[in-house]
């Protein structure tokens, strides 16, 4: 993967404008637009897709992931997702009828947490986050959602467990 900076971004525009044509009305002010982060965030797999991440409310943020009309369904869009999460992604917005993209985002650990201005927002949860809450013992599960909710350093887990917790409970009283 190549990092997509402001230089490159304006080598490959029209690559990058066609790479999304069909599904998203990205032009030049779209694509060369400065946001925090991310020129030295977003990359590239040459003509079949591109990830634009950059930091929203201090989080790293997915602005834009897309593969080639061509080439979706071959795997690529895995790879540009691990490669966004290994960079750091935690957030994305993804259109509620977008089936195929949110069945991407939901097999590679990400889960929808609200609703903004018609888009579903998602967060990635950490492997370590996904094992633990999909443990059903409640004393661990509350344990562990009071540590994280304490220190907040992780908040797609104190959500995750903050929901196992409820379920672990509604499970208990009706058995």
């Amino acid at each position: 993967m190549q990092t997509l900076t402001q230089d490159e971004t304006r080598a490959h525009l029209a690559d990058l404008i066609a790479i999304s044509a069909d599904v998203s009305d990205w032009g030049a002010a779209q694509f060369l637009k400065d946001l925090p982060r991310k020129w030295d965030l977003s990359f590239w797999n040459g003509s079949d897709g591109y990830c634009i991440l950059s930091v929203r409310n201090g989080a790293i943020h997915i602005n834009q992931l897309m593969i080639d009309a061509k080439k979706r369904g071959s795997g690529i869009g895995s790879k540009l997702l691990a490669e966004a999460v290994r960079r750091g992604a935690k957030t994305l917005k993804v259109h509620p009828d977008n089936t195929g993209a949110r069945r991407l985002y939901e097999r590679h650990g990400w889960i929808e947490t609200a609703r903004e201005n018609g888009y579903s927002v998602y967060g990635h949860v950490t492997d370590t986050a996904a094992a633990t809450c999909s443990t059903v013992d409640a004393a661990s599960i509350a344990s562990l959602a009071a540590s994280s909710i304490r220190s907040m350093a992780d908040p797609i887990a104190a959500h995750c467990c903050s929901i196992a917790s409820v379920s672990a409970a509604a499970a208990a009283r009706s058995a």
